[in-house]
């Protein structure tokens, strides 16, 4: 079971007394000195489990919050000096009858940047993988909200916590003595939006997106960006993912700006794709060059030429013999040649020759064969897929150089465009 994590900093200052008000849960606390008990009330933590944890986080020294508010009694009266009696935090919390422990955890002012690192380190160190993780950040230094945001986002990635609640008491706008709890939770969900945009648009990974859209089934745009990824051209071919994705899409109406301001991006993604169509190939690679599948590119780039040239040659029955290997084969090394007599039938049976030799005259004497071959076959099969996809384990003279890939995709794809080949197969 995941541990609840009550995290919050406790400052110097001798707090006024006020009710607070969290209005989604229609909650009024009673008249406290300490957020943090107000917050732990409107969060129902007397309900969690005992192996829940609360921290509190104090500064140490004669000025320090540890010795002002977490223990008691530790203000003066400025015009006679005696110490005021009041109970601090510590007392008022045992107070709650909690089923678990809130400990007091000592962090450094941060009145440098290496104090604001070990601060940092300090509040990490607190958190273990799967914690569900409330925030109060109303009191403590300027900088915490924001190191607390910094940090909360942080440790998504490398401990897969789960941020439940961010809250801060707003003590300077109280009216009739009470002052509202204000829920920022949504800013941690506007960094999820932010790093699975940017995920999006670095790779084309869209399962962070999915994982944030949790309302509606996006399982399509999820599966569509792994058939890219795992390269499954029948599927890319059948263009089902595709076409559900947008579908998916535009069914989804939430409120959030960062999905708004991606979803016609997605959905013009998916503007290209039909049913069973040798075209979704080739959408699919201009998807690979926009977000630098490069490995993926250049392997779905020669099967959709294989795959183009069969179907335009006209000589299969069915979709399933576009998936003939040998076929394929045939198709490849005749797409290598300049010249149709330089093909080698003598591997063939006898059957085979005489099928085989009619469908490498019919590549031949396909009008574009000819530039095909000079300008894009060559260069992006042997020239950069087996390179690829052998990792460069190939002669030397053979191998290219870190970085010689990085744009050639885009290149092919020009060369290509530039033929001004046409694409009725569908």
């Amino acid at each position: 079971m995941a541990r609840k994590v009550f995290i919050s900093v406790l400052g110097s200052t001798n707090y006024g007394t006020c009710k607070y008000n969290f209005k989604e849960k229609d909650f009024i606390s009673e008249e406290v000195r300490f957020i943090q008990e107000a917050t732990l009330q409107m969060l129902t933590a007397q309900e969690w489990e005992s192996n829940a944890v609360g921290y509190v986080c104090v500064t140490s020294g004669e000025k320090g919050s540890s010795e002002l508010n977490w223990k008691d009694n530790g203000h003066k009266d400025r015009t006679s000096g005696c110490y005021i009696h009041c109970e601090g935090l510590e007392t008022r919390i045992s107070k709650l009858i909690l089923p678990f422990s809130v400990k007091p955890v000592q962090i450094k002012d941060g009145n440098s940047k290496e104090e604001i690192w070990e601060v940092f380190d300090t509040v990490f160190k607190l958190l273990k993988d799967e914690d569900e993780i409330y925030f109060d950040i109303t009191h403590g230094f300027r900088y915490l909200p924001m190191l607390i945001l910094v940090l909360s986002n942080y440790a998504k990635f490398l401990k897969n916590i789960k941020v439940k609640s961010i809250t801060y008491g707003n003590f300077e706008a109280r009216n009739n003595g009470i002052a509202p709890i204000i829920d920022i939770t949504s800013f941690s969900v506007l960094q999820d939006w932010t790093s699975a945009t940017q995920t999006f648009l670095e790779t084309g990974q869209t399962a962070n997106i999915v994982n944030l859209v949790t309302k509606y089934d996006l399982n399509a745009l999820k599966n569509f960006a792994t058939e890219i990824f795992e390269v499954r051209g029948r599927n890319i071919y059948s263009g089902l993912s595709a076409i559900e994705a947008k579908k998916e899409l535009l069914n989804v109406e939430l409120k959030e700006p960062p999905f708004n301001n991606l979803k016609n991006k997605l959905i013009n993604l998916f503007d290209s794709f039909k049913l069973n169509s040798v075209d979704n190939i080739y959408s699919a690679v201009k998807y690979c060059d926009e977000f630098g599948l490069i490995q993926q590119g250049f392997t779905l780039f020669i099967e959709f030429i294989i795959s183009k040239v069969i179907l335009d040659c006209e000589v299969i029955n069915s979709d399933e013999d576009l998936y003939d290997i040998e076929l394929r084969s045939v198709v490849s090394s005749a797409l290598s040649l300049k010249n149709v007599n330089k093909f080698d039938f003598n591997r063939f049976s006898a059957e085979q020759k005489e099928e085989y030799t009619i469908i490498v005259q019919k590549i031949f004497e396909l009008s574009y064969k000819k530039n095909l071959t000079g300008k894009i076959y060559n260069s992006l099969s042997s020239g950069g897929r087996n390179d690829l996809n052998h990792g460069g384990f190939r002669p030397i003279s053979e191998t290219k150089d870190t970085g010689y890939f990085k744009n050639k995709l885009k290149e092919y794809i020009n060369r290509y465009e530039k033929l001004n080949i046409n694409t009725p197969c569908s």
